[in-house]
């Protein structure tokens, strides 16, 4: 699926108001954004060759702790714990 069909499908069901479709919609609503970050960084490093720092980077899409930063602050904090 593209994102341009992703968007065109949840305008689509905007008006739609069955227990199933929130639940998509609300799926939607939290994941674009990281697919979309994803696409400008892709475009950045494989289009334009430009390197993207590591605070940049998504590691997963579906698990909440494997974004860089969210694992760079856990170091921190962990790191902090320890001294």
């Amino acid at each position: 699926m593209t994102l341009a069909y992703l968007k065109q499908a949840n305008e689509r069901l905007a008006m739609a108001s069955t227990p199933l479709i929130a639940l998509w919609r609300l799926q939607v609503r939290h994941y674009r954004p990281m697919i979309e970050r994803i696409i400008r960084r892709s475009e950045r490093r494989v289009l334009a060759g430009e390197p993207v720092p590591p605070d940049e980077k998504l590691v997963s899409l579906f698990d909440p702790h494997a974004d860089s930063s969210s694992k760079a602050a856990a170091t921190l904090s962990t790191a902090t714990k320890s001294t």
